[in-house]
């Protein structure tokens, strides 16, 4: 079984585990704060939606690239459950460090080649599972267009996300 639960933890991370064989995700409060503040105002930068290309307005975007980042750092961990990896970390075979992994090591490439590839094998997983889920539930050519756009700027601000807040910044430091 998997259960899923939120740390409260100010700073913006996800992890997955296995504690005596019950496999655990856990997103931190910070993510469920920051996210969808960071994505309004990286949406709020001169002309992101210029030349966008949707037929959507721009709030009704800004809430589905919420949505998909939420659903993308699900299933990231999903992917380590589901692809054996906590297995690898339980056994000692990968660092124990890797368990509590921060993503902004993995951006800023301070962790070893075992860590990236599993990282980016979760990431693999996550991205599969929602182009999977898009192409099965889009009933039109325009509407299937409008989700891989969307996916993929969810995908970049996530990134962007990661890679410009350190592991430090918690709610009190960005929302000012």
């Amino acid at each position: 079984s998997v259960r899923f639960f939120f740390l409260i933890y100010k700073q913006i991370n996800a992890l997955s585990m296995d504690i005596e064989g019950i496999r655990v995700i856990c997103m931190t409060t910070g993510t469920v704060e920051l996210v969808p503040h960071l994505v309004y105002k990286m949406s709020q930068c001169k002309n992101f939606f210029k030349d966008y290309g949707s037929d959507m307005n721009p709030d009704e975007i800004v809430k589905e690239l919420t949505s998909y980042i939420f659903l993308h750092i699900f299933l990231h961990e999903c992917g380590h459950v589901f692809e054996g990896h906590i297995q690898y970390l339980n056994a000692n075979i990968l660092d124990a460090e890797c368990l509590t992994y921060s993503r902004i090591n993995h951006i800023q490439n301070k962790v070893s080649m075992d860590e990236k590839t599993l990282e980016y094998a979760a990431d693999l997983y996550g991205t599969m599972y929602l182009a999977e889920l898009f192409l099965t539930n889009c009933l039109s050519k325009r509407e299937v267009l409008d989700k891989i756009r969307n996916m993929y700027a969810a995908l970049i601000f996530l990134y962007l996300i990661l890679a410009v807040f350190s592991k430090d910044k918690g709610v009190d430091e960005v929302c000012v």
